[in-house]
């Protein structure tokens, strides 16, 4: 995974900074700089990826194929009636990326806070990798953002691969989760609507594989915690509500491994490295919230003072319980907490971690929507679901490697008696 996410760092902060530094239209050199870094890494990770692919059985690529045949053919029929996404799309995200290419393509000074951007606030990274894939390919295409919505649709189908190569599963516990997922409408419509709700969840089942898949060892170096806190640090870099991926996760990985305490690596050190990554990050979306003149999101802006008035909460938090019910239960059936509960079954510390994540941020982000300065009916109608979908595929990871453990587990046992 570390290579997938240096590649989007490069692809968004390296290329920032190459943006400001290089003059405008100089396609080249922005090209030879970003080929390079994306080569080096390639190089260095080459042959553990050959030795991956080779031993991953073909049965897991078929299965994965099929997954990706529907699902692209999913948005396809979307894209057909919607070509260029839902409204977010091609006014916020695609619009930035699109102005950011053309701003350096054609010559003009690049302004990455101009005033007509919606949601100034938004941090920048999604819309920076979207325009450094434009530039390398000559010029912004709406094709740029089907792509870059299929790979990371592609990418959360391939951990679930690679999770069951590690376990040596039969290929028939890999065709469940994809098949489900593949045609699960939400997961489909954030793929299609080419907004950022895709790479978030991606980058949270990324996280949920790292913790679930590597960090039982007892002994951690320096390195590995820096590249846990690379890989925690990405949401930041695509939706506002990264924030509170990222901060739970931190929160919670040091809680555990301060009562862990069976590390060479001492607590502090552990902090400093697990830290640094999203510190250097939370410096850059300050800035751009900074340079847009836009700290805190639209949706949050203006008096909450009223929320003290125990009426107002009250009245809120009914409402707000109506859309919880409506699509915990109506919609997802309670698939939510039943893959929860599994995780916290799970005689695994790291299980219960990333259980006990997901279900942090399901209360936190029913709680937000009290401080929400908007129309409150009108914001729970337009943002609920959306904001709940990237958590889709990441639950369904969770729940059904937790399956996976359990059967082990009894496996085991039986065959010990």
């Amino acid at each position: 995974m570390n290579i997938l996410i240096l590649s989007f760092y490069i692809l968004s902060i390296f290329s920032y900074f190459l943006l400001l530094i290089l003059p405008t239209q100089n396609q080249f050199l922005f090209s030879a700089f970003v080929l390079c870094a994306i080569s080096f890494l390639i190089y260095k990770k080459f042959s553990s990826l050959v030795a991956v692919a080779r031993n991953i059985p073909i049965s897991y690529y078929v299965i994965l194929i099929v997954y990706i045949v529907i699902g692209v053919y999913g948005m396809y029929l979307r894209w057909v009636a919607e070509p260029y996404g839902m409204w977010d799309a091609w006014a916020i995200w695609n619009l930035k990326a699109k102005s950011i290419t053309n701003e350096f393509l054609f010559g003009n000074g690049i302004n990455f806070a101009n005033e007509y951007w919606p949601h100034r606030d938004y941090p920048l990274g999604l819309p920076i990798f979207n325009s450094s894939l434009a530039i390398l390919f000559g010029g912004w295409s709406e094709w740029i953002t089907y792509g870059v919505q299929i790979l990371f649709y592609i990418i959360i189908g391939f951990i679930f691969l690679l999770y069951s190569h590690s376990k040596k599963l039969h290929f028939i516990y890999l065709i469940f989760p994809l098949l489900i997922l593949s045609m699960n409408s939400e997961i489909l419509i954030i793929a299609s609507d080419l907004c950022a709700e895709m790479a978030l969840s991606c980058f949270l089942i990324i996280i949920y594989y790292t913790l679930i898949g590597e960090s039982e060892k007892e002994n951690i170096t320096g390195s590995s915690v820096l590249h846990y806190g690379m890989i925690f640090a990405a949401p930041l870099l695509i939706k506002n509500e990264g924030a509170v991926y990222t901060g739970l996760i931190l929160f919670l990985y040091l809680v555990f491994h301060f009562f862990k305490g069976k590390n060479k690596l001492s607590f502090v050190k552990l902090c400093f490295y697990v830290l640094l990554p999203s510190l250097l990050i939370a410096i850059l979306l300050i800035f751009w919230k900074y340079q847009g003149d836009q700290l805190t999101p639209d949706d949050f802006q203006g008096n909450t003072g009223q929320l003290l008035n125990s009426e107002m909460v009250l009245t809120k938090l009914k409402l707000v319980y109506t859309y919880f019910l409506n699509f915990q239960f109506s919609k997802m059936n309670g698939l939510f907490f039943v893959m929860i509960v599994l995780g916290f079954i799970v005689n695994n510390l790291n299980y219960r971690l990333v259980s006990l994540h997901m279900l942090c941020i399901l209360i936190i982000y029913n709680l937000l929507f009290l401080f929400s300065s908007k129309d409150l009916s009108w914001h729970l109608e337009n943002s609920y679901i959306r904001i709940h979908s990237p958590l889709i595929a990441p639950v369904i990871f969770l729940g059904w490697s937790s399956v996976v453990v359990l059967l082990n587990n009894k496996s085991k046992s039986d065959s010990k008696t």
